[in-house]
């Protein structure tokens, strides 16, 4: 919901003669409450009808364990736990060591993006997967241009099996070659 944030207001504002067309998948703002300024909401596809026309993926979802959140704030704008919060509950030799674990079980060797919940936490999660000796890249907001592209190249190849990332795979993205994802995060937010 882009939309809501001031520099989208402030342009709307300025051109408020010319008609506009909001589009999204969440119609709501991360802490539940629903976008406002809009006529109508229209809903133009259900979900099953968007994996009938091979819009979305059908997935399988596993959820092996879960993390105490407990004692965690959560934000009044986004409903979501602070970053550093969500990093220090999840980055736990423990916690890591599974989700290597699990993808050998769960992820079928399939190419795979992994969403960690920090930087630290997305190199440490890389560090765990070439320990366990597969293929795995790192990328995050610092890495240069030409090693994001080298990764996603190694992707395509099958020479790097796991993309390890914290806010580079994000809106916008696409390779479709991958084929499985991790979520090593956690939130509060209904829109994630």
């Amino acid at each position: 919901a882009h939309v809501g944030g001031d520099s989208w207001t402030e342009i709307l504002e300025a051109h408020g003669e010319i008609p506009v067309i909001g589009l999204t998948a969440t119609p709501c703002k991360g802490n539940g409450k629903s976008l406002v300024g809009w006529e109508a909401i229209v809903e133009i596809a259900s979900h099953a009808e968007l994996l009938c026309g091979s819009f979305l993926v059908p997935c399988r979802v596993y959820a092996p364990y879960s993390v105490d959140m407990s004692g965690g704030k959560r934000s009044s704008v986004t409903g979501d736990w602070s970053q550093p919060f969500v990093e220090s509950r999840l980055d736990k030799q423990e916690l890591v060591g599974d989700v290597v674990k699990h993808w050998k079980k769960l992820g079928g060797d399939r190419p795979t993006a992994c969403f960690a919940s920090g930087v630290a936490h997305s190199i440490h999660l890389c560090q765990e997967f070439q320990r366990a000796g597969i293929p795995a890249a790192h990328l995050d907001a610092e890495t240069p241009d030409e090693e994001r592209q080298a990764a996603y190249n190694g992707i395509e190849t099958g020479d790097i099996a796991v993309l390890c990332n914290f806010g580079v795979l994000v809106q916008g993205f696409d390779l479709p070659r991958l084929s499985c994802g991790i979520f090593a995060f956690a939130t509060g937010s209904i829109v994630k």
